[in-house]
């Protein structure tokens, strides 16, 4: 199968599936435990993208320092970014 199919279905279905069991954990615990349940859910995505883009710039700045080009460290600061995104 071609990736850019797969890929595409991927992005097409995954968040369909994401979407139907929002719905149904909803109906299961009630409207407000799951929109508090997606925003605890949030907030603890972002603690953890905040620490662990310092880290990286933190390990960037070690690189850079000892006169080595922090390459893996972009490369991890693109992909952090990417899933920040998402």
């Amino acid at each position: 199968m071609n990736p850019f199919k797969l890929l595409f279905a991927i992005f097409i279905f995954i968040p369909i599936i994401e979407v139907y069991l929002l719905i149904q954990v909803g109906s299961w615990i009630g409207v407000v435990p799951t929109v508090l349940l997606v925003i605890t859910t949030a907030m603890m995505g972002v603690s953890m993208l905040k620490s662990q883009g310092l880290s990286t710039l933190m390990d960037a700045q070690r690189s850079l320092a000892s006169g080595q080009v922090p390459a893996f460290q972009l490369l991890e600061g693109a992909a952090l970014l990417v899933s920040g995104a998402l």
